[in-house]
């Protein structure tokens, strides 16, 4: 954040014409204004990244946890013996990203550690709700005389209905984002082949003769346009739209906060990729 706060304050003096400008760190002299209004943002993907690659260990935990309640059930069941004891044949299987966390719930109780505080450190550790309430259910199922397997195997098929579901909801999360980038890269090449267009015919002498009393210059008066004050506008709605999709996006993935700041750079990189590529490419076009 304090990052954004300092190219932020860049790239307004560069806009004011300060000694101190964007320049000076960034080289985009002479560069479209979509672009300065993406580089401020750019430290803000950082923590999005950061927090995007701690819900995605805790998703592969999640998918995971229904094979390791069913292995602890049956195989506790089985052998008759205690979690412990259990939990130290388990510990050699591969239970991906929740192996760490099994190694640990066994040391915790191998060292005597009273088992209730054991598995709720072992809870806090996979930082999953999920796993925290069917862990629960599971040691609370124990203690009132429940079989292990009859527990395993219910909570892993809850869980896996679960899972099923989240599957399904980022399935809808993957073909709305794609929906939105796209809204939002559409809107952006319109936009601003339309500014390029103003811009060429506000850099044009065009003179209309008068033709039966009526004066076809009063149509298009091309002195009138204010070139920068269209562009910023432009630009302050791609800003907005970005943000609304961004929060958009974070609704539906039901995803932390901080999400949010992933997709909305990635969309303002967007609109200012294309809103440059489309006024240069423009610009050739019709200055031929």
């Amino acid at each position: 954040m304090a990052l954004s706060g300092v190219l932020f304050a860049l790239v307004v003096g560069s806009l004011l014409g300060t000694p101190v400008t964007l320049a000076s760190v960034v080289p985009l002299a002479g560069e479209p204004l979509p672009l300065y209004t993406a580089v401020p943002a750019t430290p803000l993907l950082m923590p999005g990244l950061m927090l995007r690659r701690v819900e995605n260990r805790i998703k592969g935990r999640d998918e995971e946890y229904p094979s390791f309640i069913r292995a602890l059930g049956t195989t506790e069941s089985v052998k008759q013996s205690t979690t412990s004891k259990v939990l130290e044949s388990l510990r050699k299987k591969d239970f991906g990203p929740l192996t760490p966390n099994l190694d640990d719930l066994y040391k915790r109780l191998n060292m005597r550690v009273e088992a209730v505080d054991a598995w709720r450190y072992f809870m806090a550790d996979t930082r999953s709700h999920l796993i925290q309430t069917f862990s629960e259910m599971y040691l609370i199922g124990r203690e009132m005389g429940g079989s292990p397997r009859v527990l395993g195997e219910l909570i892993s098929e809850n869980k896996n209905e679960i899972l099923q579901l989240r599957g399904q909801r980022q399935q809808a999360t993957t073909t709305l984002i794609g929906l939105l980038y796209g809204i939002t890269a559409a809107p952006t090449f319109a936009f601003f082949i339309g500014l390029e267009v103003v811009s060429i015919l506000s850099n044009m002498d065009v003179e209309f003769e008068t033709s039966g009393g009526f004066d076809a210059g009063q149509l298009i008066q091309t002195e009138a346009y204010n070139i920068p004050l269209i562009e910023s506008l432009l630009v302050g709605v791609i800003v907005f739209s970005a943000l609304l999709s961004a929060l958009m996006i974070r609704t539906v993935d039901n995803g932390h906060k901080i999400n949010t700041y992933m997709h909305f750079v990635f969309l303002l990189w967007l609109s200012a990729i294309v809103a440059t590529i489309t006024r240069n490419v423009v610009g050739v076009f019709l200055s031929v």
